[in-house]
């Protein structure tokens, strides 16, 4: 997949393929978004591809970094990430940005049921198609993708991640829940007990999960992670993810390590 960065200047980057375009912010890349991109893919005669933010919109907390979400949509056949500031755009009219979209090659959109664009958000679905169809483009509207009867959201997996719902949240992923950066070092206490621990400082950016223990899945060992800021060894500071992974006995310093959440199993509490 070609990530091209239009705040550099598209005309330099812009794909030479004709484009099938998913439009949307695509935190978490859950099974609703998923859908959006398949039918982009299904669109004779253009690659598939997406627009997307650099970050999220109006400073919500991400549930899935830049990095992770377009490994995500390289793993769903996504041939082109169009990115772009959202300062860069929030001031266009509908129309200044359907033919923004016209001139990086897109001959098909598609967006969601409930997708605004342009200033104000002034735009809607009708107003995409029409847009579109003035310049001669294609445009598909993805209906409201449900759960169990609940509509699959971002801001309702922010939600079961807060609350510590793991398998509800990874049901709307369609995956498990992720964190993954660097391994820094520690007090090293754990390693003294017989039981070391891979620590990582979570960026304040991210959605934050319910503080406490769960397990995980990490280098693919079962593994038993810590949300908090230790409160038996320490008297406050950053969030960090601290995990201890089962008969694993690697050094794992300065290495980006992914872990994977699968249920809650107790809240944080300092003991004696």
């Amino acid at each position: 997949m070609k990530i091209i960065d239009l705040d550099r200047g598209a005309a330099v980057s812009s794909p030479a393929a004709p484009l099938s375009i998913a439009l949307g912010s695509f935190d978490g890349v859950h099974i609703g978004h998923r859908r959006l991109i398949e039918l982009a893919a299904s669109f004779d005669g253009a690659v598939p591809a997406v627009w997307t933010f650099d970050r999220n919109p109006f400073g919500v907390p991400y549930i899935t970094d830049p990095d992770e979400k377009s490994e995500l949509f390289a793993a769903l056949g996504v041939k082109y990430e169009l990115v772009c500031g959202f300062e860069e755009i929030r001031g266009m009219t509908p129309a200044g940005f359907v033919g923004l979209l016209a001139e990086n090659g897109a001959i098909n959109t598609v967006c969601g049921y409930n997708f605004t664009f342009g200033r104000d958000k002034s735009g809607g679905p009708e107003a995409l198609r029409a847009l579109c169809s003035e310049r001669g483009m294609s445009c598909s509207v993805a209906e409201k993708v449900t759960l169990d009867g609940a509509e699959v959201s971002s801001t309702r997996i922010r939600e079961l991640l807060a609350e510590g719902d793991v398998p509800a949240a990874n049901a709307l992923l369609g995956r498990r829940y992720s964190v993954r950066c660097a391994v820094v070092h520690g007090n090293e206490i754990g390693r003294t007990l017989g039981y070391p621990t891979a620590n990582q400082i979570l960026p304040p950016e991210r959605a934050p999960l319910r503080r406490g223990v769960y397990v995980c899945r990490c280098l693919d060992h079962p593994a038993v992670t810590n949300i908090g800021v230790r409160p038996t060894v320490c008297s406050g500071g950053d969030l960090v993810c601290e995990t201890h992974v089962i008969g694993y006995g690697g050094d794992l310093y300065g290495r980006e390590l992914k872990v994977e959440f699968v249920s809650f199993l107790r809240d944080e509490r300092r003991f004696d």
